[in-house]
């Protein structure tokens, strides 16, 4: 049971999985309680936030008594509360989104955002030696081209992921994609995930959520630093 006061989300602005539900949040005017959790100061693991959320990850959002640690979740129960059409009514069109969903959060999350884009940028997956940092990328390598090509094919024959509109398994893609300006990814061999991207870049919140991003890797690079 819910209360009538505004859900609280914990959130981290450079976080892909924050800024899929945020952009969420944005385009169905949702109000939410915005509180930011600073991942590089170490606030997630504070004795405060482990009282809200044990697991001590971002994003978190707490409705009243419920309280919700996973990207997807968080994603499909905003969907439900607010009767949004990104989550589809039916069971076959749920079932399909909710497997793009768990491909993204497992397999391309692994293939791409932490064995690609991450790897020796973040202090957790940087490893002993630069010469590692790159045997990881070059062994995850395969896994990437194979998920890249089957979201390119899947592409192909729908304007979006499930279909001719746009569910949350777009706004997480996309969003996950957004990561690849860490490396500078190229995204030309693939039209149809690029026409995606350019479909969500024209969203009027997309700048104001992914600037931080872009301003934290132009400085991070100009600066010639690990983060």
């Amino acid at each position: 049971m819910t209360t009538n006061t505004k859900p609280t989300f914990y959130q981290f602005n450079l976080s892909p999985f924050t800024r899929a539900i945020t952009l969420l949040a944005y385009n169905n005017k949702i109000d939410l309680d915005f509180i930011d959790v600073d991942l590089f100061q170490g606030q997630h693991l504070s004795e405060d936030y482990a009282t809200i959320n044990p697991n001590q990850t971002v994003p978190c959002l707490v409705d009243g008594n419920i309280t919700i640690w996973q990207s997807n979740s968080i994603l499909r129960y905003l969907c439900l509360k607010y009767d949004l059409p990104e989550y589809p009514n039916t069971l076959e069109a749920r079932i399909r989104v909710d497997n793009m969903l768990d491909f993204f959060t497992s397999d391309f999350t692994s293939s791409f955002f932490l064995n690609f884009c991450l790897v020796g940028i973040l202090p957790t997956i940087t490893y002993s030696s630069q010469e590692i940092n790159e045997e990881v990328i070059e062994k995850s390598e395969p896994y990437r081209l194979k998920h890249f090509d089957f979201i390119e094919n899947t592409l192909s024959n729908n304007s979006f992921l499930c279909g001719d509109s746009v569910t949350i398994a777009d706004y997480q893609l996309v969003m996950l994609l957004t990561m690849g300006a860490i490396k500078q990814f190229d995204f030309s061999p693939y039209p149809n995930i690029s026409r995606l991207l350019a479909y969500f870049k024209q969203m009027p919140h997309w700048d104001e959520i992914n600037s931080p991003l872009l301003q934290f890797i132009e400085q991070a690079l100009s600066e010639e630093v690990s983060v």
